[in-house]
């Protein structure tokens, strides 16, 4: 290879190599976070026109938030399981102790409002996503057979944050819908109250 093709072949692999570099410090960074609380029924899905429904459960997640250090606008993309037993009065209809539980995965738009004196920030995020809910049902302690779908949802809600060591805490409150076919109104609607721990600031 002749000297004037090699410096060319230099000069394009330093263009490629700086356009990678630039384009690389223009995405937004990703920060890893975890969380659990409580999810409580709202409306059918707490009890129908009988009485029958599902009590307070609990629900954990993981995900990963996407934003410009100092912008205000990001993406989060969530893992979110969870589940709430059936009351009383489904139990004794069924003949069996139930229970709802829901795996999904959702992406939020995310808004993040400055910090406030002492570090105390606050957003509002809200999204959809693809979940698999499923009624279980036991009968003495044996399994008595599972019902699946696969449903979209959606969800809505702010949250607090505040420094801490290498990473933020912080405790949201989300309006979560399921769409289903298990429920009357064709809808499993839940708040959930969570606290966690998002690795970077």
């Amino acid at each position: 290879m002749s000297r004037s093709a090699t410096a060319v072949s230099m000069l394009a692999f330093a263009c490629v190599a700086a356009t990678a570099s630039a384009a690389a410090q223009q995405l937004p960074s990703a920060r890893f976070g975890i969380g659990a609380g409580v999810a409580s029924p709202r409306g059918a899905y707490h009890a129908d026109n009988v009485g029958e429904g599902f009590n307070t459960g609990w629900q954990g997640m993981a995900f990963l938030e996407f934003r410009e250090p100092k912008h205000p606008i990001g993406v989060r993309v969530d893992l979110v399981i969870g589940e709430n037993p059936a009351n009383d009065a489904y139990n004794a209809t069924a003949g069996a102790t139930a229970k709802m539980r829901w795996f999904g995965a959702d992406a939020d738009l995310i808004y993040s409002f400055g910090r406030l004196a002492g570090g105390l920030g606050a957003y509002v995020l809200a999204g959809g996503g693809s979940y698999r809910i499923t009624l279980s049902s036991k009968v003495g302690g044996i399994a008595a057979g599972d019902q699946s779908e696969n449903k979209f949802g959606w969800n809505a809600g702010a949250g607090v944050t505040l420094p801490a060591g290498p990473g933020t805490l912080f405790v949201e409150a989300r309006y979560f819908s399921i769409s289903n076919t298990f429920i009357s109104s064709g809808t499993a609607p839940f708040a959930a109250l969570v606290a966690g721990f998002r690795f970077g600031h």
